[in-house]
């Protein structure tokens, strides 16, 4: 299959390129990032006066071309090497593979990138595993459950819903007058598979009596046995304990936990988000953000989606702005919305001003939703 070559460039003509010239290919890079978001070769090309193919084989080796979006143009789909290997890399390089074979050999260059910082594979020994462990298959719950109930039969009975995380365990009543469910793992109040079920949901045990009480308008409540609560929570730890010694004892079901657990997660890099080189240009140069504030801009920039976990006043409300405004500004946004508690939205306010003094933004709060103003405020939102 023929690559496309066509060198006609886009940014010829595009406002973001007008008037700017970098000295080098690798300052266009950066200029790239600051300006539009991400790597874009024809964008450096304009800026730097090269062609395409100096571009690339200049940016060799801090940037790759990602088989998944590159649609067979030589100057599309390339991304940062932070960018690139970072992320599920085990599902990277099955696709640069894949990649590779069908365009013969284009793709060796990220193959070997991939195969160096790929993290080593993780042994059963170092992987925790529990009841409640999202990426446990249904089948081997079915199969535990089979085990403790000493059952010949292996029922399907065990549902995970991947998007909720709740787990189900349906039709408990097969097992519910042996000796493992009442006695061996659970008690004559809560059985076994009841106990089973709430651990996979990370649920507290808790056995109640009803009781009267004068407080209810039915004249009775639900109080705590402790007695029988205690009971069952030493079912569950037991519960847990057995599954941790048993998961690992058959090897085929060892060596598919190992695979599943390289796949989903030991395969994982964490991208480092260097905001060093962000120029905020419309921001008030009165106000210097931290380093810390300035990589976490880089990963709201370069990232779907991010936790600011930061503790109470370290900036996150001026990191926070100042990424909305750089969306903004490089076009991957076009109109933000901050949702805040009431209380802040003056704080807000005085601190956006602040940092982007010619700002046009509209406050909302709850004076603005009065009906003789509702409709005016939903205009100015449009």
């Amino acid at each position: 299959m023929q690559l496309s070559l066509d060198w006609k460039n886009a940014f010829d003509s595009d406002d973001r390129a007008a008037g700017i010239h970098v000295e080098s290919i690798a300052d266009g890079l950066i200029k790239c990032l600051t300006t539009i978001g991400k790597v874009d070769i024809e964008y450096i090309s304009s800026i730097a006066g090269a062609s395409v193919p100096e571009v690339i084989s200049a940016l060799k080796g801090s940037i790759y071309q990602n088989p998944e979006y590159w649609d067979e143009t030589y100057s599309k789909g390339w991304e940062t090497a932070e960018e690139y290997l970072s992320g599920n890399l085990r599902r990277k390089l099955q696709k640069a593979r894949e990649a590779n074979r069908k365009y013969r050999g284009y793709f060796n260059s990220n193959i070997k990138a991939i195969e160096k910082v790929l993290p080593p594979q993780v042994a059963a020994k170092d992987i925790y595993v529990t009841l409640g462990s999202p990426w446990i298959p249904e089948d081997i719950i079915d199969d535990f459950i089979a085990h403790i109930m000493k059952s010949r039969k292996k029922y399907r009975v065990t549902r995970h819903d991947s998007v909720t995380g709740i787990w189900e365990i349906r039709n408990k009543w097969i097992f519910n007058h042996t000796l493992a469910s009442t006695k061996t793992y659970g008690t004559n109040r809560v059985n076994a598979l009841n106990i089973l079920e709430r651990t996979l949901n990370m649920k507290t045990i808790r056995v109640t009596d009803e009781v009267t009480s004068t407080v209810t308008k039915s004249g009775t409540a639900r109080e705590v046995n402790k007695e029988d609560t205690l009971a069952a929570i030493e079912k569950q730890n037991l519960l847990i304990e057995t599954f941790r010694k048993w998961v690992w004892k058959d090897s085929s079901r060892k060596a598919r936990l190992e695979r599943i657990f390289e796949e989903k997660y030991s395969c994982v890099r964490q991208r480092h988000f260097d905001g060093s080189f962000l120029e905020f240009p419309a921001m008030n140069p009165e106000v210097q953000l931290y380093p810390y504030q300035k990589d976490a801009v880089a990963r709201i920039l370069f990232s779907p989606n991010t936790l600011l976990a930061h503790d109470v006043g370290a900036g996150k409300t001026y990191v926070m702005i100042a990424a909305g405004m750089e969306l903004k500004r490089m076009g991957i946004s076009k109109k933000n919305l901050f949702v805040v508690p009431t209380n802040l939205i003056g704080q807000w306010e005085s601190i956006f001003l602040k940092m982007y003094p010619s700002a046009k933004i509209l406050c909302v709060d709850a004076k603005s939703f009065t009906p003789s103003k509702r409709q005016e405020t939903l205009g100015k939102i449009r």
